[in-house]
């Protein structure tokens, strides 16, 4: 398979027409402008650093976070029930970046442990990259208790996440959370 912007190209929108100011002309065409940096690193493979999504707006962070399955290493067995993940939260300002870090937490950078609640939920079952019970120290936390607050979430259309709901999850699926 090529590899590339020429190859991204064809594969994402050949001849995607743009005005001045790098504006698709058509709504359908957009998604594939406003990711192409996503698209453009995801293509070559999985990343390889950690926090690369961290430099991205949450709009773009869920996408990273929808790219990221697509990369599963599948013939990777789950850590064993009792294992320690360390999740990097220095950059978890918005629900998305915590998908984001979670992923890297459990299955290394570009990883993926779910992009909703749904999937954290599935997830926490196993198969994913970790079997609960286990547990997961999370750095710099106070960074997502300042930004995982009550509300309303304009983004989703829906009642914010919260840092507390997130811990409310990992506790009934038996997962330690150790706020650092």
């Amino acid at each position: 398979m090529a590899s590339g912007p020429d190859a991204l190209d064809r594969r994402y929108g050949q001849g995607v027409r743009t005005d001045r100011q790098g504006r698709a002309d058509q709504p359908w065409q957009r998604r594939w402008t406003w990711n192409r940096g996503i698209l453009d690193l995801w293509f070559t493979g999985r990343p390889t650093e950690p926090n690369l999504w961290a430099r991205y707006d949450r709009r773009l962070r869920h996408e990273w976070a929808g790219v990221a399955p697509a990369h599963r290493q599948f013939d990777v067995p789950d850590q064993p029930a009792g294992t320690a993940f360390d999740l990097d939260g220095r950059f978890v300002t918005d629900v998305e970046g915590f998908y984001c870090a979670i992923g890297e937490a459990i299955n290394g950078p570009g990883g993926y442990f779910g992009w909703n609640l749904d999937a954290l939920h599935d997830r926490l079952r196993g198969r994913w990259g970790a079997q609960a019970p286990f547990r997961l120290v999370w750095h710099a936390s106070a960074v997502a208790r300042q930004h995982l607050v009550a509300g309303y979430d304009r983004h989703r259309n829906a009642p914010a996440v919260t840092l507390d709901s997130l811990l409310q999850m990992f506790a009934e699926h038996g997962v330690e959370v150790d706020l650092r």
